[in-house]
C-alpha cells in the first residue's frame, strides 16, 4: 500500500498546502513529527482531517466522500508519522542497549581486575607486575 500512495504522489505531483507554501512529499518527509515552533506532520494531518470532516460531516452532502487526492494525502502523512515513530523507538532502544553495554563492560573490567588481584599479597602482586614489564 505504501508504495502505491507514493507512486500516486509522484505521478500526480501531489503538493501539500502549508503555512510555508506548497510542499512535495520529499519535503514533507523532512519535517519533524511534532514541534512547538515549526511546521510539523501532526499539524498537517490535523488540517487534512479537518478537510475530510468538512466534506463528510456536512448534512447537505451526507453522501459526499473525500477525494482520492485527499485520502492519499492523509495516508501519506499517516505513513510518515508511523515511520518517524518507528525511527524514534529504534533510536530509544539503541540508546538503552548502549547504556546497558557500558554498564556490563564496566562490570567485566571490574571483575577482571578482581580476578587478577583476588587473594594475592602485595609481594605477589609486585612479582606479577614485574613479570609483565
Amino acid at each position: 500500500m505504501a508504495l502505491e500512495i507514493f507512486a500516486y504522489a509522484a505521478i500526480n505531483k501531489v503538493r501539500f498546502q502549508t503555512s510555508r507554501g506548497p510542499l512535495s512529499v520529499e519535503q514533507l518527509a523532512e519535517l519533524p513529527a511534532t514541534s512547538r515552533t515549526s511546521l510539523n506532520l501532526t499539524d498537517i494531518i490535523e488540517e487534512l482531517d479537518k478537510e475530510e470532516a468538512a466534506i463528510t460531516g456536512s448534512k447537505r452532502r451526507s453522501t459526499a466522500k473525500p477525494s482520492t487526492l485527499l485520502l492519499n494525502k492523509i495516508a501519506i502523512v499517516e505513513y510518515l508519522l508511523d515511520y518517524k515513530a518507528e525511527l524514534a523507538e529504534a533510536a530509544k532502544t539503541s540508546k538503552t542497549n548502549a547504556d546497558k553495554r557500558a554498564v556490563i563492560a564496566e562490570k567485566i573490567a571490574a571483575m577482571e581486575t578482581d580476578a587478577l588481584t583476588d587473594g594475592k599479597s602485595l609481594k605477589e602482586l609486585k612479582k606479577a607486575f614485574a613479570k609483565l614489564v
